[in-house]
């Protein structure tokens, strides 16, 4: 029994280690600091994006899914932030969820704006590799990142509104 015990052990241990990638996430993570992060998500128009893209924006990459209740419940104030900056700011929200059930799953809030991107991408979560869900990283207009936000927010509230117009 106590050998069972070592090996499931041992087994999570190796499996977290080896999905952590160290190496790579470090480098991501410089990436991030140096404006030198870019990757690629196809959008629910089935139009293909790069971080490139935004450049010269200030961008928050939200990375999300339709179980997850926090995720959810942040999305309407994630949309009335992208409303409020529409020529300075791009959310781009990425899931790795089946685009049929993004699709019908985002309908229930209308149509959030051009600078409020949903999108299905398995490259995203590789190049930030979450914890949890929902992980948010604000880039600059360069495409630095300026913080790394762990969790669900209110994100039409006063001090995320204070922080877009200072970038």
């Amino acid at each position: 029994m106590f050998s069972i015990l070592i090996l499931l052990v041992g087994a999570v241990i190796w499996f977290s280690l080896k999905r952590e990638e160290l190496p790579e996430r470090l480098q991501n993570i410089e990436h991030m600091q140096t404006g030198g992060l870019n990757f690629y998500f196809r959008g629910l128009n089935q139009k293909d994006y790069y971080l490139d893209d935004f450049q010269g924006k200030v961008v928050l990459v939200n990375i999300w899914a339709t179980w997850c209740l926090p995720c959810v419940e942040e999305l309407p104030s994630l949309i009335k932030l992208a409303q409020s900056f529409p020529d300075k700011l791009v959310i781009i929200a990425v899931t790795q969820e089946d685009m049929s059930v993004v699709q019908n799953f985002i309908k229930q809030f209308g149509k959030p704006g051009k600078n409020f991107i949903v999108g299905i991408s398995h490259e995203v979560f590789k190049v930030f590799a979450p914890k949890a869900l929902p992980e948010s990283y604000l880039l600059d207009r360069e495409g630095k990142l300026s913080e790394k936000i762990l969790g669900p927010r209110i994100w039409d509230s006063f001090e995320w509104q204070s922080k877009i117009k200072q970038i």
